[in-house]
């Protein structure tokens, strides 16, 4: 069977479209995450509450609980 070049270069170029959409949406994620864990990190009560919501609707649900530090919280080195 022969090699139909043009086919393979057309079938290269569309993965390298969807490459670029899917690094847009990557990065809007990305940002997102960034946003909302700057707006609700140290909200703990309202996270607390969104859990004891989803584990009612879920008994199953396996997730962290936020106990008394921010989420962004760290300690810089020594």
């Amino acid at each position: 069977m022969p090699i139909n070049y043009q086919e393979i270069y057309t079938q290269i170029k569309q993965v390298g479209q969807g490459a670029k959409e899917r690094r847009k949406k990557k990065e809007e994620a990305q940002d997102l995450a960034k946003t909302l864990l700057e707006t609700y990190s140290s909200q703990l009560d309202f996270l607390r509450s969104k859990v004891d919501t989803a584990k009612t609707a879920d008994a199953n649900i396996r997730c962290a609980v936020p106990l008394d530090e921010a989420l962004a919280f760290f300690l810089p080195d020594a």
